[in-house]
């Protein structure tokens, strides 16, 4: 059975290329990002996966944060560059074994850090078996 940390991995791993990595003045991260960081970052995670029946279901996040321009007023033209980027790869890449899809897309507002940040939220259906 997998469960977050590999559908997190998988993720991470099918964004981790030159094309999305360039495209951003900060970094990919794995789960988490530091509090404090004043650049452009992807942050990716899974919040939930079954792990007792087949298929498997899960949600997973991928998180495209840019600095507003000014304090409330989002950097668009940023926001849409990079995921239009990420959606792109994200949507041409092959997930063997998985049905993985975006189901949602929207802006949100991180007041405490002064920017926005999109949010891709991804659903699985996991045919597989994990090989360990």
């Amino acid at each position: 059975m997998y469960d977050i940390f590999d559908a997190t991995e998988i993720l991470f791993k099918a964004l981790n290329i030159p094309e999305v990595l360039n495209s951003i003045n900060g970094k990919l991260y794995n789960v988490g990002r530091p509090l404090n960081s004043q650049k452009e970052d992807i942050v990716v995670n899974t919040i939930t996966i079954t792990t007792i029946s087949k298929p498997q279901l899960a949600t997973s996040n991928i998180n495209i944060h840019v600095k507003d321009i000014e304090i409330g007023n989002p950097n668009t033209k940023r926001l849409k560059e990079i995921s239009r980027i990420v959606r792109k790869v994200f949507e041409s890449n092959q997930f063997f074994g998985k049905s993985v899809y975006i189901s949602d897309l929207g802006i949100l507002q991180e007041q405490e850090q002064k920017e926005h940040y999109v949010n891709l939220r991804i659903q699985w259906r996991i045919y597989d078996t994990k090989e360990n």
